[in-house]
Parts: C-alpha cells; structure tokens; sequence
C-alpha cells in the first residue's frame, strides 16, 4: 500500500553523490541536480519503500526514470525520447505548470472518490 501524504520529486544533474544510502534518500522529499545514473535508483528506492513518485525531466537520460515513476513528467521542450516515456507533457514552459498539474489531479481524485461513495 502506498503512503500518499509525502510525495516525492526529482529532476537535474547532481544532488545524490555516490555513498549516499537509502536512508538519505527517504529523508528528503525532492532531489534536483541528480546525475542521469541516479534518477532511475532514486525513483525505485522510493517505490521500494512504498512511496509515490514523481519525475520531471527533458532529455533522453531522464527516460528511464520517467518511464518508472507513477507520473513521469516531460517539459515542453524535452526530447521526443523524453516525451514519449512520460505519462504527461507540459505545452508551457515553466515548472510551475506542475502545481496546476498537482492540483488538477487533486481535485479530479476527490470527484472521483465523492462520486464511487454516492454510488454505493
């Protein structure tokens, strides 16, 4: 079962560093800057440890990652490789579309669940 009051996001080139445990990726609660090898191990410890993922990216590196995260996130400007393995694709430029994103889901969520308790 998955814990959904600590969501997790992760984009960039060179927050993990080598030596750093599983521990220290659970405690934070994003990561920006990892280096292409460690997005794809980031986005699993965190499913490993029953954790709701979210990656942001652009480029053919973040693929993996993004193809592996329940929402896999690829900018405007991203490659076709990128845009292809995610699961959403912003047409703005500019991260804070995820917020709109965030709370678009919220609330499609919250219908949803309103609407399957009415049914019983």
């Amino acid at each position: 079962m998955y814990r959904r009051n600590r969501s997790r996001y992760c984009c960039g080139d060179h927050a993990v560093r080598r030596g750093d445990t599983c521990t220290t990726i659970i405690a934070h609660n994003g990561f920006a800057a990892v280096p292409p090898k460690d997005k794809f191990n980031i986005v699993k410890t965190l499913q490993h440890n029953y954790e709701i993922t979210g990656m942001t990216g652009d480029g053919v590196n973040d693929a993996a990652a993004l193809k592996e995260a329940e929402v896999g996130i690829a900018v405007v400007a991203a490659t076709d490789v990128a845009k292809q393995a995610a699961s959403i694709i912003l047409l703005r430029f500019g991260l804070e579309n995820i917020i709109s994103l965030i709370t678009d889901g919220r609330q499609t969520s919250a219908h949803n669940q309103l609407g399957r308790k009415q049914n019983f």
